[in-house]
């Protein structure tokens, strides 16, 4: 399982469809959720040349009046879509990921400017969370922040970080480190309202799940790649002390049960390692 999420302010550049098709391939994604991307019409083509026009499909939520705007698309060999549940300013899809056969929900969000207007959609998630069975997956452009380090210069608490922090607290979210203290950058003004944000169910499936940034390009956010693996470690190792060698029946028992080597076991190659 490998998603991403980008807010590339506005889709129909033909450098934006490069760059896109490039994160695409460079880290084999199998999802991208693409938000402010300012589109008042699409079509399968526009998509399928990101993803070099193999096979690919996608929801959409187009702009109003040249704002906003979401896509969420994937590649069909890599995600079945069971159901999509879409508002204005986010699009969730429901599916299984072939590989790891891991059903899960993937919101995709671009949160609105005004603390009201957000509260409102924080409201339609937590409706949304509550018939939903498969453990959710939020990633987008919040256009907020969970603490005041997350935001330069910030020296207070704001009612809309705690209603974030309520939503994140009431779906039980866990907050991915990117390694990286902001994703939007413009001037002098720095914050990390980019987020991709798990429940355990996920971590619990896949506990050497990862999360980081890539460069930035053509937007003033960095994009943010999610990647989970299931790793196979091989057989359980043989082990031995130095002190055992000086036993002289040792090594007789040793080569008599087939365990005279390294005794660190059969090493792990690339070929052993299952993505999810």
């Amino acid at each position: 399982m490998r998603i991403a999420i980008w807010n590339i302010r506005g889709f129909g550049a033909h450098n934006k469809k490069s760059m896109i098709k490039c994160l695409i391939k460079e880290d084999y994604l199998d999802l991208v959720g693409l938000v402010e991307t300012k589109h008042a019409e699409l079509s399968q083509w526009d998509i399928g040349k990101c993803w070099g026009h193999q096979g690919s499909q996608h929801m959409h939520i187009t702009a109003v009046e040249g704002s906003s705007g979401i896509i969420v698309s994937w590649h069909q060999d890599s995600f079945t879509l069971i159901n999509c549940i879409a508002n204005q300013r986010w699009i969730c899809v429901i599916g299984e990921f072939t590989r790891s056969q891991f059903k899960c929900a993937i919101c995709v969000m671009y949160a609105p400017n005004g603390q009201s207007e957000r509260l409102q959609v924080w409201n339609q998630i937590q409706s949304l969370h509550s018939v939903i069975e498969e453990p959710m997956v939020l990633m987008g452009d919040f256009n907020e922040v969970l603490s005041l380090h997350e935001r330069r210069g910030a020296t207070e608490l704001s009612q809309g970080m705690r209603d974030f922090q309520d939503l994140v607290l009431d779906l039980q979210l866990i907050d991915m480190e990117i390694g990286q203290s902001f994703t939007w950058m413009w001037q002098n003004a720095a914050s990390r309202i980019d987020q991709i944000m798990v429940q355990e169910e996920l971590l619990r499936k896949f506990p050497d799940t990862k999360a980081f940034c890539k460069g930035r390009s053509f937007s003033d956010h960095y994009p943010i790649i999610l990647v989970t693996t299931q790793i196979q470690w091989g057989p359980t190792p043989f082990r031995s002390l130095d002190v055992w060698l000086n036993e002289p029946s040792f090594l007789r028992i040793g080569v008599g049960n087939g365990r005279v080597g390294s005794g660190y076991g059969r090493p792990v190659n690339k070929t052993d390692r299952v993505g999810s």
